[in-house]
């Protein structure tokens, strides 16, 4: 029994995702932004052209994870409650 074209497209768009969930593509490279300048840099630099700032790994990229989890509002209250907690465990 043949199948409907609505089936058959289904059909094939559920054996292309499993397919590439299985095996995926290939996807190519972007261009990176520099985490100090925030300039643009090709896809193949390990480092900034402007800054010089090393793209693998950098304290630029570093404090700005940290300081999207450390709050922005008072800073010096926090700092301190941290420093008590220290103390406080030592």
């Amino acid at each position: 029994m043949p199948l409907s074209p609505h089936w058959r497209f289904k059909l094939e768009h559920w054996r292309d995702s499993v397919r590439r969930f299985f095996k995926p593509e290939p996807q190519p490279r972007r261009p990176q932004i520099c985490p100090a300048c925030g300039s643009l840099v090709g896809t193949t630099a390990t480092r900034c052209h402007i800054c010089g700032a090393s793209l693998r790994f950098s304290a630029a990229a570093m404090t700005k994870t940290l300081s999207r989890w450390l709050p922005t509002q008072s800073p010096t209250t926090y700092a301190m409650l941290s420093i008590c907690c220290l103390f406080y465990g030592i």
